[in-house]
């Protein structure tokens, strides 16, 4: 027996949390019913002006950066200040991190490696792009709203804070690099993508990931990566897909690609990917139901494999053998595998 499984599923009633960062006005109250453009908080807080990874500024070891830090969190730095300074050749020579704007220093983020320069307090409102009801209210962590969603499970991710629930939500506009096919480098970039939920591509390396955090991206996701690079960050990043050079379905591109600009928000405990639904992604059956269950494979179905060899890429049933129970997959770029049919999951797409 197969159950089916979904690239991406709609939730009607999602309790999607909105974390509180900085001072907050709320405008909304419990139990009340909002719709697209609605204001529910504004904030007062410090943007990130800029952003430097100590270990490559300095060549020290993460765990150290502190020690090499000489100005104090929350002091204020002008540009060309000295922000950490490091003798080496045996104290023949120093290396220094000089700031690069006027601004608030942030140690907040020392511990993975970075110091940030923050500007002085501005004002945003946020306003909500869908339906929904307020369900709570928590003015110390930040505020759920009941309404509908996309939700694309994550294969993992690598770092959880868990203090509450709150702590454990990335929140932000959805960004694609390029057009989401490429393995992307340095230069592909923007100059900033404070606040955003960024998806790196079909496959990312480290340095790369790293720049987007410098560059103050919120929470960014690949389709995969090296397994060893991904068990090696000490900074949070989604994976999506698997580990390795696996099959990238066009599908999962169609879908990043039609929410690109869309407020997203990140489960880090629950491993999700949620978008408020409001007709940006029409998929081909949005309502129907995710357990349908299976007694057989058919060729022509969609399968996530779970072998060793080609774990979690995705193919299409070419022939089954059902008396010794193997099945012939073809993947995208062609190849084609007898497997076992016990290592296949039933994909809907």
């Amino acid at each position: 027996m197969h159950q089916l499984t979904r690239l991406i599923y709609r939730v009607v009633n999602y309790r999607l949390l909105i974390p509180f960062e900085g001072r907050v006005d709320v405008k909304v109250r419990e139990g009340d019913r909002v719709s697209p453009g609605d204001v529910l908080f504004a904030t007062s807080s410090k943007k990130m002006i800029n952003s430097f990874y100590v270990p490559h500024e300095l060549g020290v070891k993460i765990e150290e950066c502190s020690d090499y830090i000489v100005r104090l969190n929350g002091e204020y730095i002008l540009k060309g200040e000295v922000l950490a300074e490091r003798m080496s050749a045996g104290g023949l020579s120093m290396k220094r991190l000089y700031a690069a704007d006027d601004g608030v220093l942030s140690l907040s983020r020392i511990e993975k490696g970075f110091v940030d320069i923050l500007s002085e307090n501005q004002s945003e409102e946020f306003a909500f792009d869908s339906y929904g009801k307020i369900s709570e209210i928590d003015l110390n962590s930040g505020l759920s709203v009941e309404t509908m969603v996309w939700s694309m499970p994550m294969l993992t991710d690598n770092y959880h804070e868990k203090p509450n629930e709150y702590k454990n939500i990335k929140i932000g506009n959805f960004e694609v690099l390029g057009d989401g096919l490429s393995v992307y480098v340095k230069k592909d970039l923007k100059e900033s993508y404070s606040g955003k939920i960024v998806f790196a591509g079909r496959f990312a390396y480290p340095d790369l990931l790293r720049e987007l955090y410098s560059r103050g991206a919120e929470y960014v996701i690949v389709y995969s990566m090296d397994y060893l690079d991904f068990a090696s960050l000490n900074f949070s990043v989604g994976v999506v897909g698997g580990f390795g050079n696996i099959p990238y379905p066009k599908e999962y591109l169609d879908i990043f690609q039609s929410l690109k600009g869309v407020f997203a928000s990140v489960d880090l405990e629950k491993n999700t990917i949620i978008w408020p639904d409001h007709g940006k992604y029409i998929g081909k059956s949005p309502i129907a139901e995710s357990n349908i269950f299976f007694s057989q494979l058919k060729p022509g179905m969609y399968v996530r494999t779970t072998d060793v060899d080609n774990y979690r890429a995705v193919g299409r049933v070419v022939d089954v053998n059902n008396e010794e129970h193997m099945v012939m997959i073809e993947f995208e770029d062609g190849r084609r595998f007898f497997v076992g049919e016990e290592t296949l999951i039933p994909l809907h797409i």
